[in-house]
């Protein structure tokens, strides 16, 4: 579905330029460029049989890690499997004890499609436990993928109350490159 910008009225042509609100109107269905894709984690592992890892103060920093994401998505596209080429270092937070680490994870995440490829940088962030991770990957596609990409977010936590853990994983999938970042303007 498409949904495009209307303004309706001054009033929302000055609420644009104020706030971040946008009035929208839907319109009919499009082929668009975009898809709003969702996941569901089915398994999660790690192979450590090449990882290194070593404290260096108190910082524990940890090389060559490789997890293994199993997912099922909402559009065949995206791959089933994600395999995340990691890095990472942990730090003792200020005031806790020194289980209490939270890091900072960059890798190179690749995927296979069934029609394509997926790769692309990974990053990740763990501000107060290895229980609450969030992840930001931006994958460029190749094969019959090539001109999309994919940018996908996921969280995994552990929710307390129901003694379980958690994973949320949406992606969207675009047409052409991800923008450029821009130029820092010289003071």
């Amino acid at each position: 579905m498409k949904t495009t910008v209307k303004l309706v009225g001054m009033a929302a042509l000055v609420s644009l330029l104020a706030t971040p609100q946008v009035a929208f109107a839907q319109e009919e269905e499009t082929s668009g460029t975009g898809a709003y894709v969702t996941g569901t984690l089915l398994d999660l592992t790690h192979d450590t049989s090449t990882e290194t890892s070593d404290w260096k103060g108190d910082v524990l920093e940890w090389r060559d890690w490789v997890t293994i994401f199993q997912y099922e998505w909402s559009d065949p596209r995206m791959p089933s499997e994600i395999r995340a080429y990691n890095n990472g270092n942990e730090y003792i937070l200020q005031g806790r004890s020194a289980s209490e680490r939270g890091g900072h994870i960059r890798g190179t995440a690749v995927g296979h499609g069934p029609d394509g490829s997926w790769e692309g940088p990974l990053t990740g962030l763990y501000p107060e436990t290895i229980d609450d991770v969030r992840n930001w990957m931006v994958l460029t596609g190749s094969g019959g993928y090539e001109g999309l990409y994919a940018v996908v977010t996921a969280r995994q936590w552990y929710d307390a109350d129901a003694m379980e853990h958690r994973h949320e994983v949406e992606a969207l999938i675009a047409m052409g490159e991800p923008p450029p970042a821009p130029e820092v303007p010289a003071s």
